[in-house]
């Protein structure tokens, strides 16, 4: 629906001087303070004076109105003088009249409208819960693809990892990595590179190049180099309100 703004005279006020003298009552003054509709008013014509297309706003709206808002200010002025409320004239829409607004009233209770203001509530809700309940921390991992596996002189074993650490939170976070292989009760740590604590910065990630080793007797109880399940763990070292992030990987033992 299209609305146009105009300038309009709040006829149904009945408080302003010019209105009293539109109405052919006699002119008068009045003290500060006292009611407008309780005694005949004055034509100040301030309105008229003020608008450069000439014309008489309180003869309604006219073809001529370049909508400048002139008058308006000039009303204002004059009625703030008599202590009355402001906004005799004024940038009104003609067309929300009683009989559109209570249109307007039953289109906005219909039950398509009324499913969809649902729908949109539900999903505002969803994504606010989504964003309060968002980890602060993530981890991805991804096996370095130039050096997959790496032998050395005394058995053991290496890969290559590039670690991808994001703080969603608002304050720095001092962290630790860690390594393990296997789930629950059967987890055994590995060795890591990077095992001394780092920090990332408030709202920021940090990308980290590390390696996990395997001695070569842990390497040797998996033959036939099949990957092994790998799990890089992150822990904020914080007392306070602790968290963590983890991702999965593979290992080559060889």
């Amino acid at each position: 629906m299209l609305v146009t703004c105009e300038v309009a005279l709040e006829v149904w006020r009945g408080d302003a001087p010019c209105l009293s003298a539109c109405a052919g009552k006699p002119r008068g003054s009045r003290a500060r303070g006292v009611d407008a509709r309780s005694k005949a008013q004055g034509d100040c014509t301030l309105c008229v004076q003020v608008c450069p297309a000439g014309i008489d706003i309180r003869n309604g709206l006219q073809a001529a109105c370049i909508s400048c808002g002139l008058c308006i200010d000039a009303c204002d002025q004059v009625m703030g003088k008599l202590g009355s409320p402001r906004g005799l004239v004024r940038f009104g829409a003609m067309q929300l009249d009683t009989t559109m607004r209570a249109d307007l009233q039953h289109a906005l209770m219909r039950p398509r409208v009324l499913v969809y203001g649902s729908a949109l509530l539900a999903l505002a809700t969803a994504m606010v819960w989504g964003w309060l309940e968002r980890p602060v921390l993530r981890l991805n991992a991804m096996r370095d693809r130039s050096v997959l596996v790496r032998q050395l002189d005394f058995g053991a074993v290496e890969n290559v990892y590039r670690l991808q650490v994001m703080n969603a939170s608002l304050r720095p976070r001092t962290l630790r990595l860690t390594a393990f292989t296997g789930e629950g009760p059967a987890a055994t740590p590995v060795q890591v590179q990077h095992a001394e604590p780092f920090t990332v910065d408030a709202a920021g990630a940090s990308t980290l190049v590390t390696t996990v080793r395997m001695s070569a007797e842990e390497a040797g109880r998996h033959p036939g180099g099949r990957p092994i399940p790998l799990h890089f763990v992150v822990d904020s070292m914080e007392t306070t309100g602790p968290v963590q992030a983890r991702t999965a990987s593979t290992f080559l033992p060889g």
